[in-house]
């Protein structure tokens, strides 16, 4: 119950930001992933299962970047950088104004 109403807070909070005020430089990088949903959602599915297939995943997790910064900011790290793995391709449609849409 609490998540909720603190994720209705949040989004409150971005469109007075973002929509009312005009606040939209440092959500750029956001406004990729919004513009083409699908696709993306798709894209991380298929690059998650081809890192994984062919070891890509297990050996920077585990050989780079859990030593550098845990097993916990490792995981992290991992995260962050499948996310903007996610985001190049995103962003490039972006930019030349492709929309994938069903």
């Amino acid at each position: 119950m609490r998540t909720c109403g603190f994720g209705s807070l949040l989004l409150a909070l971005l469109i007075w930001i973002i929509d009312i005020n005009g606040k939209k430089k440092w959500s750029l990088f956001f406004e990729s992933f919004g513009i083409n949903p699908l696709y993306l959602y798709v894209q991380a599915d298929v690059l998650a299962v081809i890192l994984d297939k062919c070891g890509i995943a297990s050996y920077v997790y585990t050989d780079v970047l859990a030593p550098l910064f845990g097993n916990f900011g490792g995981s992290l790290a991992w995260a962050i950088l499948f996310v903007v793995l996610n985001w190049i391709p995103g962003y490039w449609l972006y930019k030349k104004r492709i929309y994938i849409k069903l």
